[in-house]
C-alpha cells in the first residue's frame, strides 16, 4: 500500500509541475520607423470661406515613391523623383518635418498622424497659402 502510494504521489508531482507551453510571442511594437510606400493622397483646395476649389487624388504611386523614417530622427523622401531629406519628431500624434539643409526661420511641416500600425500609416496636414487659401492633404502608406 506504501509502495502504491508513493507511485501516485510521484506521477502527480511529475506530471502537474509540467505546464503546457503557453508561449505567445510578444506584440510587435507599432512604430513609425521604416520605409513607407505612398498608396493614396488627397488634397482638398479651399479659399478663405471653407468651399473647397479643387480636389485632387492621386493612386498611381510606384515602389520608388516612399518616405523613410530612421531610428535617428532622420528621414528622407522620394516622390516622382524628388528626393528629400528631412530631420522628424514624432509626440504623440504630432510629427514634425524639418527639410535639410536647415535655414534660419524654416518653418516645420506639421502632420498629425491618423492611422499607425504594423503595416499602415496615415498622415494629415492643413496649410494656409497667400490670401488664406487652405490646402488640406491626407497620405496614406504601407510599409515596405
Amino acid at each position: 500500500m506504501k509502495k502504491t502510494l508513493l507511485i501516485v504521489i510521484v506521477f502527480g508531482l511529475l506530471f502537474g509541475s509540467c505546464k503546457k507551453s503557453n508561449h505567445t510571442p510578444p506584440p510587435t511594437k507599432v512604430t513609425i520607423v521604416g520605409k513607407w510606400q505612398y498608396k493614396k493622397s488627397r488634397s482638398l483646395f479651399m479659399d478663405s470661406q471653407g468651399t473647397i476649389l479643387s480636389e485632387d487624388v492621386i493612386m498611381d504611386y510606384t515602389d520608388n515613391d516612399f518616405v523613410k523614417y530612421n531610428a535617428d530622427g532622420t528621414g528622407q523622401s522620394m516622390l516622382k523623383g524628388s528626393e528629400v531629406n528631412f530631420t522628424y519628431s514624432l509626440s504623440d500624434s504630432t510629427l514634425t518635418q524639418y527639410t535639410l539643409p536647415r535655414s534660419t526661420g524654416d518653418k516645420p511641416l506639421i502632420f498629425t498622424v491618423f492611422a499607425l500600425t504594423v503595416t499602415t500609416f496615415t498622415r494629415h496636414s492643413e496649410t494656409f497659402g497667400p490670401g488664406e487659401f487652405r490646402t488640406i492633404r491626407d497620405e496614406d502608406f504601407a510599409k515596405f
